[in-house]
């Protein structure tokens, strides 16, 4: 099951990115991306929702560009 997950992960998610980015570091840029994304969930499922949503979207928005942006970045 793990090997299964771990292969429709880099199929589906890591690799997409891998092949859309420039510069250095392709994989692990992909790959910390990837732990953001990944990540949101099991946090969400911990604490819930409401803190975010009673925060501005837009707020978040930028943040979460933010954070992809230096993950994504050469």
């Amino acid at each position: 099951m793990k090997q299964s997950l771990l292969r429709y992960l880099e199929d589906s998610i890591v690799e997409p990115m891998v092949a859309q980015l420039d510069g250095p570091d392709p994989r692990a840029r992909a790959l910390l991306a990837s732990a953001i994304l990944m990540g949101g969930g099991p946090v969400r499922r911990l604490f819930g929702l409401n803190d975010l949503r009673e925060a501005d979207p837009d707020e978040l928005a930028d943040r979460l560009t933010a954070m992809f942006s230096a993950a994504l970045a050469p």
